[in-house]
């Protein structure tokens, strides 16, 4: 109001000053002056717009002009020129002051008139109104287009395809023209306080206000978009209005997305046009619009922001289309590639035709029929994440996004598969690019989506491409559930799995994952399976799992790359990348794994291609030669050997030679299933399949063929070898097995839960096993068929912490973060540690007894020394391929190798120099050893399965039937043969003497009986199917006749506690008694004790019947020896550190006739 006041002062005294100025009406009118406003109001009346425009021209001018006059720093001089044009037109304006006078005046000279009257602009004033009508235009159409049934496909374009771009880059050029416009201010500012001519400073300074206002309110809604979409407030403010619910109207939902670029521009526009635009300015000199406008932007910004924000909100969540397409038209099939054609040679991984940095992560596996896993994926050059950052791909990311192009897939493995666009209820439609996986892609006429794939569940995805459902052929489902503004939620199994998603919706980012389970059976507790943090950028920067102590830590860059992980071990490896997401160097913080790469490079024998050369810290340098679908056509290792690879147009692998120049070949279906493996000595391996895509026959090498058969939901339900035996399969309507029946004809059936885990099993004989499971699927006991109970317990991330015995015994685990096992304490409590270096190579191991063995590796992580209690060593040291080539043993002697150039061994030299020699067929099968005293052949079927070798000494030779069993073995012309059963188990054996020895086998399998030169013997089993009795039968004349028994008692654990032989008429013949310490190892046998170490090695042995006072040296004649003790033991045992019997003594007494 202070600014106003000086401004209207200063106009006024310049209208006293200068009376020629004033327009007769408002000399004739006393006041009249003081405003201008009715005189010059009724002059632009006379014929608008033309007299509008003159007025409003003349009305700046003369504002410029009392306003420059009634300044105390102006120079009268300088404002000559000025006060004569503004004369000069109050003058012409008073003498066409009549109506009459525009009388009969032609259009052409009405606009002549109004054209010379207007007010010149700089050039730069005209090319910030021509640029912020252009910004205003797009944002202008979108709202035109209304929310009108014949402008669907128009609003379809603006929603989704490329009118959205528009409507973003009209945001940004509207924002720059603010910047613009601010400068601009800044410098007049200087100019009109300096020389006050061409504009007021109060106006100048209104301005400035309304500037930075709509600067900051832009800059506000781009920081906070995140935030304000999900509800908050960008300022502590009261919201006036809420026009946002569940189901908008396309007009209001459009005009959010557009509210923006719309608002930034009408402010642009404001500060130029402002003064000429209301007729208020004709009273007040051209002032009041400035100063209405930047009174009132403070009020209008919060809810301005609060609609802009949420306009970007949607846009950012749809704002990996563009990079998607982008990245998709930069390199092909960079990222439509599988996992299985990504090389990464030893590095960390890097993708090393892109240079692209991965990590694979899996966060939440629960098994079942229809297994339900949560994956991550980290990756240097990706841009297409949501709710772990732009840089990961995700389970809960995957999802489908369309414009006018077609429809992008975001795979949970960071693939993008595009797609044609796809018709409502029409035709289903295929990736476009041909080395991305064959998926077909279907939209209903409800405008859901579906992805369908041979051996892979179907995904479902809503209208707007959030995944919804996984189901199988069974109907055995995985639902996914999301909150209003898209974020995931929930996750449900149809096996009765359920997962709880933790979000932070001020970050838009997952901070966890939780799993329901069931306390007393009645009320829900929730498990946290991983927690997730970020930065303020909302970078992943930890990840938690459930096992205490188990976080991960990842350093991204401004990129959101990651530039360094370090595990819960506090092991780091770091990254350095180039302008272009690839990796140029990496290392471990130690100097392992250290690798730099280049890229780019060529090849004399590769035209077309690039070459990436990886070099190790060790110097030695490997060579990949990338296509230009990012396929590696050639690898060059650093001892020369090249290895070859050729694809089809699908990017499948159909040819790869060795470096020996050895080629195997694949042939693959439409839907890329392997049809044929053409092997280097010319043999095959073929597949056929039906419709389903299921493998019906797979013929082998020799021509001999396996068949399949399936039910109508794609249930294997039987398999045929190739002797004819058929094993049959049945599937309750989940798909879960619930029997196999074998070629004998003996069913085994199995009870499921509802996720398909097995839960009972009962066998041929009828013996049945027990199985009870947790909430995350893992076995906690199992009850054998006599009712002992083995009890398991696990942690949360799978790691079994201990196993309690049905005799009570206990057995400990313990881990580290990573889940490396850091001890094993067995029953009696003696504990064995570990401990682990980088990448979880195992450092060191401390038996029970404090011996402690250490592991050292080379930068490679190759194992390159062990040394043992005693402090010797045993070392390794390889080529530059990799490949061993010596160790020396703890008593230094060192063994040499030598390789062929596919790391073959072709020769070994022993510690005393002898050399022994090898060769290799094709099919790398050893055809020769060669020592220097004697040479060995061997002969391989097409199967490879040994059936000739033979040395000087010894000529062996084998003959097997068509489903690969061994039928006779004939050494130095003596023949073992051996017959078998539909299931495969021997049920004849006759050696070279022709007395043959056949079995018979219990419909589980359990051998029954064996019969050899007209004696049996006959065996019995427990429901177990642990041995109770072998009884020989006395003559197969007399089969029921019993002779000799063996009987067998065990503990609870299944050990034997006492044999006895029972004589025909059930008397003892003789026995034998065990016990046995809880770690099952033997602690006595009849009357003999044994003390044994914390290994488990025995160290003394107390016979009952060795002669009292007996020494071990009593034999000894004239031996001086004192007699021990009756306690005494009878045998001593010691050890060195590695387990070495160092010393013993003792007199083993002749036992005596045994049975």
């Amino acid at each position: 109001m202070g600014a106003a006041a000086v401004d209207v002062g200063r106009r006024r005294r310049g209208r006293v000053l200068l009376p020629q100025t004033l327009l007769a009406g408002e000399r004739a009118v006393p006041g009249a002056g003081s405003s201008g406003g009715s005189p010059l109001l009724s002059y632009a009346l006379i014929k608008p717009p033309y007299t509008w425009f003159i007025a409003t021209s003349y009305a700046r001018t003369r504002r410029a002009l009392h306003m420059a006059v009634g300044h105390s720093r102006t120079d009268p001089a300088r404002i000559v020129r000025l006060r004569e044009q503004v004369t000069e037109r109050t003058r012409a304006l008073d003498e066409t002051n009549d109506p009459a006078r525009w009388q009969g005046v032609s259009q052409r000279q009405l606009l002549w008139d109004a054209w010379a009257a207007r007010t010149r602009l700089p050039w730069h004033e005209k090319l910030f109104l021509l640029l912020s009508l252009l910004v205003v235009l797009p944002s202008l159409a979108y709202l035109l287009v209304g929310d009108f049934k014949d402008t669907q496909g128009i609003q379809k374009w603006f929603a989704d395809g490329a009118g959205l771009q528009v409507l973003i880059w009209a945001a940004v050029a509207g924002l720059l023209l603010i910047v613009w416009r601010l400068v601009a201010t800044l410098a007049s500012l200087r100019t009109t306080l300096r020389l006050p001519l061409a504009e007021p400073a109060v106006a100048a300074q209104l301005r400035l206000t309304l500037c930075a206002g709509s600067l900051l309110t832009g800059c506000l809604l781009l920081s906070r978009r995140a935030a304000i979409a999900h509800g908050e407030k960008p300022l502590d403010v009261h919201d006036a209005v809420d026009p946002y619910n569940d189901d908008p109207s396309f007009l209001l939902e459009r005009f959010l997305d557009v509210g923006l670029p719309l608002l930034l521009t009408v402010a642009t526009l404001a500060l130029l046009a402002m003064p000429y635009a209301l007729p208020l300015e004709l009273m007040l000199g051209g002032g009041v619009g400035e100063m209405l406008l930047g009174a009132a932007l403070p009020r209008l910004a919060p809810y301005l922001a609060r609609g802009g924000a949420q306009a970007l909100g949607r846009l950012a969540s749809r704002g990996a289309m563009p990079w998607a397409r982008g990245a998709l038209g930069r390199g092909r099939g960079a990222y439509a590639r599988p996992g299985d054609r990504v090389a990464s040679g030893r590095t960390d991984p890097v993708d090393l035709a892109t240079g692209r940095m991965f990590l694979e992560l899996t966060d939440v596996e629960l098994p079942g029929t229809l297994p339900l896993a949560l994956t991550r994926r980290a990756d240097s050059g990706y841009r297409g994440g949501r709710w772990f950052g732009p840089c990961w791909s995700s389970s809960l990311d995957e999802r489908l996004e369309h414009d006018e192009q077609g429809v992008v897939h975001f795979t949970p493995d960071g693939l993008l598969v595009a797609y044609p666009p796809a018709a409502l209820g029409g035709a289903p439609v295929w990736p476009t690019e041909p080395t991305a996986p064959r998926r077909a892609l279907t939209r209903a006429t409800d405008g859901t989506w579906t992805i369908t794939e041979l051996g892979a569940p179907t995904r479902h995805f809503t209208p707007d491409g959030l995944l919804s459902t996984l189901t199988d052929h069974h109907g055995n489902r995985i639902s996914f559930t999301y909150t209003p503004s898209g974020a995931p939620s929930a996750i449900t199994h149809s096996g009765g799995y359920r997962l709880r998603i933790l979000h932070d919706p001020t970050l838009e980012r997952i901070t966890g994952i939780e799993l329901a389970t069931l306390d007393d059976e009645v009320d829900v507790r929730w498990i946290r399976l991983v927690s997730y943090a970020y930065d303020t950028h909302g970078n992943l920067t930890e990840q938690t799992r459930a096992t205490p102590g188990s976080t991960t830590r990842f350093t991204p860059d401004s990129h959101g790359r990651i530039t360094s992980w370090t595990d819960s071990n506090s092991r780091s490896y770091h990254y350095r990348y180039d302008d272009q997401d690839r990796v140029v160097a990496e290392t471990s913080s130690s100097g392992a794994l250290a690798f730099t790469l280049t890229y780019n490079g060529t090849h004399p024998d590769h035209p077309g291609c690039t070459v990436t050369t990886v070099t190790s810290s060790t110097g030695d340098a490997s060579h990949y030669i990338c296509d230009s679908r990012h396929l590696v056509t050639a690898i060059i290792d650093p001892a020369g050997g090249v290895t070859r690879h050729t694809y089809d147009e699908a990017g499948r692998t159909v040819a790869t030679t060795d470096p020996l120049g050895r080629t195997t070949g694949w042939s693959y279906t439409e839907d890329g299933q392997l049809t044929q493996e053409l092997r280097t000595d010319g043999s095959r391996i073929a597949i056929t399949y039906d419709d389903a895509g299921n493998p019906v026959t797979v013929t082998a090498p020799d021509d001999t063929t396996t068949h399949h058969t399936y039910d109508h939901a794609g249930n294997l339900t039987s398999v045929t070898d190739p002797t004819g035996a058929v094993t049959r399969y049945a599937y309750d309507p989940s798909g879960t097995p619930i029997a196999v029946t074998d070629p004998t004809g003996a069913t085994t059936r199995i009870t499921s839960d509802t996720a398909g885990l097995p839960l009972s099993v009962t066998d041929p004989d009828g013996a049945t096993t027990l199985v009870r499971r947790d909430t995350l699927g893992h076995p906690v006991s199992v009850t054998d068929p006599l009712g002992a109970v083995t009890g398991l317990n696990w942690s949360v991330d799978g790691h079994l912490l201990s196993r309690t015995g049905p005799d009570g015994a206990v057995e400990m685990w313990t881990y580290d973060g990573e889940g490396n096992t850091t001890s094993h304490t067995d029953p009696l409590g003696a504990t064995t540690r570990f401990t682990y270096g980088e990448f979880d190579r195992i450092a060191t191991r401390t038996d029970p007894d404090g011996a402690t063995y250490h592991f050292t590796y080379d930068t490679l992580l190759r194992l390159a020394q062990v040394t043992n209690p005693q402090g010797l060593q045993w070392g390794y040291t390889y080529d530059p391929a990799g490949h061993l080539l010596s160790e020396t043993d703890f008593d230094d002697r060192t063994t040499h190798y030598t390789r062929d150039a596919a790391g073959r061994t072709v020769s070994i030299q022993g510690p005393d120099g002898a050399i022994t020699h090898h060769t290799w067929d094709t099919l790398d099968r050893l055809t020769t050893r060669e020592t220097p005293d004697s040479r060995t052949t061997y002969t391989w079927d097409p199967c490879d399965r040994l059936v000739d070798a033979s040395n000087p000494d010894t000529h062996l030779t084998r003959t097997y039937d068509t489903a690969g069993r061994l039928l006779i073995e004939t050494v130095n012309g003596r023949p073992l043969q051996i017959t078998y059963d539909a299931m495969g188990r021997p049920t004849s054996r006759t050696p070279p003497s022709g007395v043959p020895t056949t079995y018979t086998h219990s419909p589980g399998s359990l051998l029954t009986r064996i019969s050899t030169a007209g004696r049996d013997l006959a065996l019995t089993y427990d429901p177990a199917g642990r041995e109770v009795t072998r009884t020989l039968l006395r003559t197969h004349s007399s089969p029921s006749a019993p002779g000799l028994t063996l009987t067998t008692t065990r503990d609870p654990s299944g050990r034997p506690t006492l044999h006895r032989a029972l004589s025909p008429s059930g008397h003892t013949v003789a026995q034998h008694t065990y016990t046995w310490r809880p770690d099952g190892t033997l602690s006595t046998r009849d009357d003999a004790r044994y003390i044994l170490d914390p290994m488990g090695r025995v160290t003394e042995v107390h016979a009952a019947d060795a002669p009292p006072g007996h020494h071990p040296d009593a034999e000894n004649p004239g031996h001086p020896h004192t007699p021990e003790p009756p306690n005494a033991p009878t045998e001593t045992y010691t050890y060195d550190p590695a387990g070495n019997i160092t010393h013993a003594t003792g007199h083993i007494p002749s036992p005596g006739p045994r049975t």
